[in-house]
């Protein structure tokens, strides 16, 4: 008898045990099916944004035009000129720049002194760069005071003691992109005065003197 109770109860506990694990897993099916029923569709999710990825942007927004850094019409430069010991950079256009400018930025490399400069040279090395079509011009000397004149004297034998860079009055400039022979070639069409070719230091040295031609290295 006591065996027969026994089976009877292990049917019971058994049963009860197989309805709790049915009633569980309706209830999680069921709260599965409520959350997929409130959640958002995944096609309508905005993709994921990195640290780096740029605002977004709607349509209703302003957007704001980036600061312009262009120079004023009436500054508008067609050639840039560069000096390459200063690092310094001088727009050039069809108007001679203005006197104090140009004076700094073809100062002695060495005293830091200015003088006048005449613009002739500056409007030589222009019109090359406008008919090569290039937007650059480097300038390799410009003013020379007394003491610095000396120094490269004592350098170089192409120095001559009474230079015009020492008056202003000259320029030592190459145009990129153009050798020093043909761009050399090019200033005698049309330049009256002072023209020297170095081939190869690749520049071109023009001054408002008498109309000579020479070549150095």
């Amino acid at each position: 008898m006591r065996s027969a109770i026994q089976g009877l109860l292990g049917v019971a506990v058994g049963a009860s045990l197989v309805l709790l694990a049915d009633v569980a897993i309706a209830r999680v099916s069921m709260a599965r099916a409520i959350e997929a029923r409130s959640a958002p569709s995944l096609g309508r999710l905005p993709p994921p944004r990195t640290l780096d990825a740029p605002p977004v942007h709607h349509e209703r927004e302003a957007r704001k035009e980036p600061p312009s850094h262009a120079p004023a019409e009436t500054l508008r430069a067609d050639v840039t000129f560069f000096n390459l010991h200063t690092r310094e950079l001088l727009g050039v256009g069809a108007a001679t720049p203005d006197p104090a400018a140009l004076s700094r930025f073809l100062r002695c490399r060495v005293t830091y002194d200015e003088t006048t400069i005449d613009p002739t040279p500056v409007v030589v090395a222009y019109e090359m760069a406008t008919r090569f079509g290039a937007s650059r011009v480097e300038i390799v000397s410009g003013y020379r005071s007394p003491k610095m004149n000396e120094m490269l004297r004592k350098k170089e034998r192409e120095v001559a003691a009474t230079s015009r860079h020492m008056s202003g009055e000259a320029l030592d400039f190459r145009v990129v992109g153009v050798d020093a022979r043909t761009l050399a070639g090019a200033v005698a069409e049309g330049h009256v005065g002072g023209i020297g070719t170095y081939p190869i230091s690749n520049f071109v040295h023009v001054d408002v003197g008498p109309n000579r031609r020479w070549r150095g290295r």
